[in-house]
């Protein structure tokens, strides 16, 4: 028995120093990714290949990418035009090792790659071995939006307005394009989703949005944000999202508060001063506000005040210095309020003001009526008493 042990341990070590026992084949498996994950048309892209050995050592090992698409390129220095690209890789003992190969694709489509690896292996004898293996990559123009234009871009305060947004797809056809609106608070959209089952490349689609502002909201500027859910060809999903600003806008508007007068008695020619109270109850500042007094005959003194500025929800008087006519009675006087909103579009007002002058105690209009009593009376106890 153990004569039997020794002849095969001398057996087994002369075989190895003459190096007849044979090295182990490699087992070689090849896998594959691209980056970006979804290649697109005329944006250069990278093949990485994974060669992984499970097995004994690849020796000399290369390979060899060949592509038959008539819009797809390999990159061979700095031109992309090569159909097939050689590489040299050493020896692989087991282990990993990755190639990578630049690609350009024209076009969307599904483009076809043979990947040859050729390798020896062995002691002494050497074999060889290949592989081939067919490489499929999806080149997929995506769908990508913008907003062609927006209008209106202002919005009166408080009011029910529908705006217009026309959006190109300037990439791929999409499918189950889904655009979900969120505003800032003071401003709602009316509708929050919208749904289109296709959208072609190249294509604009208009889109109506009512729009409603609180009546409390501060005046300014609002972003509304769309989020643009699709799919291309493939059902590769996507999301993308676009925002635009909206301005909330309101009016001033001059009404009068009040009308005093000192004294508060005017009697026929006497000086006294009118004053004009004005109230901006609208939702922007009015700016340069004037009031010019049209005054019936016989009134003398100012016709034209200058207020400036009067800020949302305050109020400001103007005063006119005035001279009464000489008869007494009740006049009207016009005056004409103009302002300027922020963009400074002139608005105007015209308001009808009653100007009472008194009779003065003892004049003459008085001693008439006064005589004209005094007879129509004397007349009434006559013909009494003639009864």
């Amino acid at each position: 028995m153990k004569r039997e042990l020794l002849l095969i341990l001398v057996v087994s070590l002369g075989l190895l120093s003459s190096g007849v026992m044979a090295e182990s084949a490699p087992a070689i498996s090849i896998s594959y990714k691209t980056i970006p994950e979804l290649p697109e048309p005329r944006d250069p892209f990278i093949l990485v290949v994974t060669i992984e050995n499970a097995g004994g050592t690849a020796k000399s090992l290369s390979a060899e990418i060949t592509e038959f698409e008539e819009n797809l390129s390999i990159k061979s220095g700095d031109f992309y035009s090569s159909f097939t690209q050689k590489y040299s890789l050493g020896n692989l003992p087991s282990g990993k090792r990755e190639m990578s190969v630049r690609l350009l694709a024209t076009e969307s489509g599904i483009y076809r790659l043979r990947l040859t690896l050729s390798y020896l292996y062995g002691g002494e004898t050497l074999y060889s071995e290949s592989i081939e293996k067919d490489i499929l990559i999806k080149v997929i123009e995506r769908p990508k939006f913008q907003i062609e234009s927006l209008s209106p871009q202002e919005l009166d305060i408080g009011k029910r307005e529908a705006i217009s947004l026309s959006i190109l797809n300037f990439g791929g056809d999409a499918k189950n394009v889904k655009i979900e609106l969120q505003t800032s608070s003071g401003i709602s959209p009316e509708i929050s989703e919208l749904y289109y089952p296709s959208w072609k490349k190249n294509e604009v689609k208009v889109i109506e949005i009512p729009i409603i502002s609180e009546h409390e909201a501060e005046l300014g500027s609002y972003s509304v944000e769309l989020k643009i859910s699709s799919e291309d060809i493939l059902s590769n999903k996507y999301v993308d999202t676009l925002s635009f600003t909206l301005q909330l806008i309101g009016e001033p508007v001059i009404k009068l508060g009040g009308i005093y007068f000192t004294p508060q008695k005017i009697s026929p020619s006497e000086s006294f001063t009118m004053s004009i109270r004005a109230e901006n109850i609208g939702k922007s500042d009015a700016k340069s506000v004037t009031f010019r007094l049209s005054l019936p005959e016989g009134f003398k003194g100012d016709s034209e005040y200058f207020l400036g500025t009067i800020e949302k929800g305050d109020a400001k008087t103007a005063t006119f210095d005035l001279i009464a006519p000489r008869e007494s009675g009740n006049y009207k006087a016009k005056v004409l309020i103009s302002y300027f909103d922020d963009d400074m579009k002139e608005m105007t007002e015209e308001e009808v003001i009653s100007i009472y002058v008194f009779p003065e105690k003892g004049s003459s209009t008085t001693l008439i009526i006064g005589a004209i009593f005094v007879a129509l009376l004397g007349v009434y106890l006559w013909r009494r008493r003639k009864r």
